[in-house]
Order: structure tokens, then sequence, then C-alpha cells
């Protein structure tokens, strides 16, 4: 049962430290996107890297950037939405 108490109040602490870095709702939402987007990147280079692995891997060689750009210029993929 002590152990249980101390679990809890650590649980406690850990959280209110966590917290204490975003005063606001505002700050707190930053927190999360600034997270979202560091994971996004991470997400994006270990997929660039499976890729870089499955082509060599069967033999094909890598994409080159003036590839990659023919194939947006073709009109078959849609566009990004611009930036806010």
């Amino acid at each position: 049962m002590m152990m249980k108490k101390y679990t809890v109040v650590a649980a406690a602490m850990a959280a209110a430290l966590a917290l204490s870095g975003c005063n606001t709702v505002e700050g707190f939402g930053q927190d999360i996107k600034k997270g979202a987007g560091a994971v996004g990147h991470a997400l994006g280079k270990a997929g660039d890297k499976i890729s870089e692995t499955a082509q060599s891997m069967s033999g094909e060689p890598a994409a080159t950037d003036a590839s990659k750009s023919s194939a947006g210029a073709s009109g078959s993929q849609t566009p990004a939405p611009a930036a806010k």
C-alpha cells in the first residue's frame, strides 16, 4: 500500500513538472505542435531511409531530384495547399 502512494505522488510530481513549461492552454498547444512536427520529420526521414534500402536491395537506381520534380509536372499529383 505504501508503494502505491509513492507511485501516485511520483506520477503527480512528474505531471506537474511536465506541464510547468506551458503556462497557458495556448502554450500547451504550441508544445503539441512542435512535438508533432518533430515526429513527422522523424517519420519522413525513416521513410526516406526505407525507400533507399528497398531500392538498393532491388538494384534499381535511386531517384534524383530531377525525376521527382518531373513527376509533379505531369499534373497527376494534387498540389499542396498554400502555407498559412
